[in-house]
């Protein structure tokens, strides 16, 4: 009884223990099921961060390769940057150099045309040499009279100064210099015992300027003479104050508030030719012609003719028709007599035929003074 007692608490202890284990290994299982998906789970991130690794690996090799392709282009481009560079600072070097010619030939332009402006200052007046200094006296003597406050100037009487105290006489520039235009200056004027309309001009302003400074502040009067129309009365005229040499059938003019000169030159009357051709003669203005903007003095500006002193009309009017060029008279078919060209006392004007408008030296002067620093700017 007692043996059958152990055997059965011996199976039901070995049945405990069994049930123990197996709830042991049960629990020991779970917890290793639980580790492995752990594991598995770890695992698997680690899977995907090397995924997400080799991706950026991959990623990056393309950035790399890109990087170099673009160090490689950069490089490229840096050395064709500097061989342009090079080929830019020669073409620099150059240009400098031809910028520093074209410099040097402004300043000779430049100085060319202040001597050019210089020449016609000189030569607008009478100096002191022999020659000039007869002229001169016969001037005191024949063609100026001051009375009671009024200086009057005859014009005729230049001419006949110039034609019979003087024995000069009208000579074209091929006969002279043997080439076709020349403009000659006072002294080889009287050297050369005559020159052309343009000569005869710039000789006939220096005169008049002399007679002109006698006046000081006297008030003055200009008087020329013209040939009478139907309204003028016909006179004797004298051409000089001693009333020695004088013109018949001819009428007075008087000038009183013109009294600067300036030649006009262009297609005008020619006395020598009888005929409309390129011609000089002198125009009174109320004021000095100092600018472009200044040449509207010469509208309705008394015209006179140097070589006789004779009165031609008025400039922009039917008594002379003579026109200053501009644009419209250009392309004015109906006119047939302009001035193109004007020389004062210190500048000399002429019409542009490419741009139809009037320049001068001065302004030129004044145009490549502002280019000239333009480039020096530029080099600087």
């Amino acid at each position: 009884m007692l043996k059958k007692y152990i055997k059965k608490y011996y199976f039901q202890t070995l049945l405990v223990i069994t049930l123990i284990l197996i709830v042991i290994l049960i629990f020991n299982i779970n917890n290793l099921n639980n580790k492995i998906e752990n594991q598995k789970k770890e695992l698997e991130n680690r899977n995907e961060q090397i995924s997400n690794l080799n991706k950026d690996i991959s990623n990056l090799n393309i950035s790399f390769n890109q990087l170099k392709s673009e160090k490689q282009n950069l490089e490229s481009e840096k050395q064709n940057l500097e061989i342009n560079f090079e080929e830019l600072d020669e073409e620099y070097s150059n240009l400098k150099d031809e910028t520093n010619l074209l410099l040097s030939d402004i300043n000779t332009y430049q100085e060319e045309i202040e001597e050019s402006l210089e020449w016609y200052k000189i030569n607008s007046l009478l100096d002191d040499n022999t020659e000039q200094k007869r002229v001169k006296r016969q001037i005191d003597n024949n063609c100026v009279e001051i009375r009671n406050n009024e200086c009057k100037i005859k014009l005729g009487c230049f001419y006949l100064i110039n034609s019979e105290k003087l024995d000069l006489e009208y000579k074209y520039d091929e006969t002279i210099y043997e080439k076709e235009d020349k403009l000659t200056s006072i002294k080889d004027f009287l050297k050369n015992d005559g020159g052309d309309c343009e000569d005869y001009s710039l000789f006939f302003k220096a005169e008049y300027n002399y007679a002109l400074n006698q006046c000081e502040d006297n008030n003055i009067v200009l008087e020329g003479w013209k040939y009478p129309n139907s309204e003028d009365r016909e006179t004797k005229y004298w051409l000089n104050f001693q009333k020695s040499w004088y013109l018949d059938d001819v009428a007075k003019v008087e000038i009183k508030d013109n009294i600067y000169p300036n030649i006009i030159c262009g297609n005008l009357y020619d006395p020598i030719l009888g005929d409309v051709a390129g011609h000089c003669m002198i125009a009174y203005t109320q004021n000095e012609i100092k600018s472009i903007n200044d040449l509207s003095e010469l509208d309705n500006a008394y015209i006179i003719e140097p070589q006789d002193g004779s009165f031609q009309g008025n400039i922009n009017r039917e008594n002379s028709e003579v026109y200053l060029l501009n644009e419209d008279i250009w392309y004015d078919e109906s006119v047939n007599s302009w001035i193109y060209s004007i020389i004062t006392d210190n500048d000399y004007f002429l019409f542009s035929e490419s741009d139809l408008d009037w320049n001068s030296y001065s302004l030129f002067n004044s145009h490549l003074n502002t280019k000239k620093n333009e480039l020096l700017y530029l080099l600087n």
